[in-house]
């Protein structure tokens, strides 16, 4: 089931992107108007077709403690799980870095990449400028996506998390190093797919490690919390314009690399304190079988 979540939103996006970059600037107008026209059908198919499956036959019973202060008190005590939290940390920063593309370097890119004329065998010849070109970068990184996802997963299946999720965050790294400052079109294609080789290496596998370390009694609590997440990756991509344009180009390629750095030793520091917590709950039972 995840896994076609997370083909059918690539998919979409990569669609989304191929009219949004081409028909913004000349057509923006008609494009809000598709938009518009999609919340309806979206509403529509939600409200006829959709339906809840889920047959309760025993009234629940709803606690007494609820609102703010129940949730506030749900993520305390995730809060307290501190391997959960360094992990929690290491997932902010590489969505930091994954949400500088609609920030930080896509005003580079609209701002330094000035248009010109490209031809591509027969076909008629187009103008690419910057706005262009990031849309088809990004339809590049989700067409591979929806490619490859499957054959990724396959490949990582019997593999050790830890290594594969640091080989991923560094290729991660490295590839969106690059975008910060360059405007070589042929390596910017080029580090979209090692970006891509470890977005496919690390999604699955930082899912299989945060599933591992959730406690399964609180479950709601610590998918909650996880959510935080994505809300503070989208936070730190806003505040990268501002940061890029007071260290520029270079310093935000090299502020990438640390970031990826950071995502590497937060996520193994919190693994690693889950792992020997872990073990050291299951000794006491080993030692009385024994």
């Amino acid at each position: 089931m995840y896994s076609i979540n997370y083909w059918t939103r690539n998919f979409s996006l990569m669609l989304g992107l191929m009219v949004g970059g081409w028909f913004f600037q000349n057509h923006l107008f008609g494009l809000l108007f598709v938009l518009f026209s999609m919340s309806l059908i979206t509403l529509t198919i939600t409200l006829l077709f959709i339906r809840e499956t889920y047959d309760r036959h025993h009234p629940v019973t709803v606690p007494a403690s609820n609102g703010l202060h129940a949730v506030l008190s749900s993520y305390r005590t995730v809060v307290r799980d501190i391997p959960f939290v360094w992990f929690t940390l290491g997932g902010i920063a590489i969505y930091a870095l994954e949400f500088q593309r609609v920030n930080f370097i896509s005003i580079r890119m609209e701002h330094e990449i000035a248009a010109r004329t490209v031809r591509l065998f027969d076909f008629p010849p187009f103008t690419l400028d910057g706005v262009k070109l990031l849309s088809l970068l990004t339809v590049e990184n989700t067409l591979l996506i929806v490619l490859f996802v499957s054959f990724a997963a396959k490949l990582i299946r019997n593999r050790s998390e830890q290594p594969v999720m640091y080989v991923r965050f560094t290729l991660f790294g490295l590839g969106y190093s690059y975008l910060a400052f360059s405007n070589q079109i042929a390596g910017l294609f080029l580090a979209v797919i090692v970006l891509t080789i470890g977005e496919l290496l690390y999604v699955p596998t930082r899912q299989t490690m945060l599933a591992s370390m959730v406690d399964e009694s609180k479950r709601g609590s610590y998918m909650a919390f996880n959510g935080l997440v994505v809300q503070a990756g989208k936070m730190f991509g806003a505040l990268g314009i501002f940061v890029g344009g007071l260290v520029g180009d270079i310093g935000m390629g090299l502020l990438y690399l640390l970031f990826a750095i950071m995502a590497i030793g937060l996520s193994r520091l919190g693994y690693v304190k889950w792992n020997r917590q872990t073990k050291a709950m299951k000794m006491p039972t080993s030692i009385i079988k024994s």
